[in-house]
């Protein structure tokens, strides 16, 4: 399964700004930590359209199932590139995953014949003990006649989407 998002940082580390000093004294160096934005771009446009950041803050889409893609523009000429701005290109689709509790999560690729004819799947936090584990679960895969596609809309599922 391959996930992709397009991540665009403004910068990659803390901020650090040197106090004012006189004489002898040692610089002073005042560091903030840098947050991260996330902006997920879906059918129904970015899910923050209006929010406040800092300097080397970094703004991360995710993109929704679709064909999606973000690109800076400025007040005078929305819906143009600017120019020597960012533009992440069409982006098919990308998920981030947040894991509720450490319980097993096992998964596959629905695609045509790809976890039954294939054996795409996965698992995290496989249990030690009782026999589940991932060579286990993978012979059962390529057992499996059919592979099952599922059609979930663009949010939710068991788990909780970044």
């Amino acid at each position: 399964m391959r996930l992709t998002t397009a991540l665009l940082a403004f910068a990659t580390g803390a901020l650090a700004m040197p106090s004012g000093t006189t004489g002898n004294e040692p610089n002073k160096v005042v560091a903030r930590a840098v947050a991260t934005h996330t902006i997920f771009v879906s059918n129904e446009g970015f899910s923050r359209g209006d929010f406040k950041a800092n300097a080397e803050d970094i703004l991360e889409f995710h993109f929704k199932p679709g064909s999606h893609s973000v690109t800076q523009t400025s007040f005078r000429n929305p819906c143009r590139y600017l120019s020597g701005g960012f533009a992440s290109g069409t982006v098919v689709t990308s998920r981030g995953v947040t894991l509720q509790d450490e319980s097993p999560v096992w998964f596959y690729q629905a695609g045509d014949r790809t976890c039954s004819g294939n054996g795409f799947v996965g698992v995290v936090n496989a249990p030690e003990t009782g026999g589940q584990y991932y060579g286990n679960f993978q012979r059962a895969a390529l057992q499996k006649a059919t592979t099952e596609l599922i059609v979930l809309p663009a949010v939710g599922s068991f788990v909780t989407l970044d």
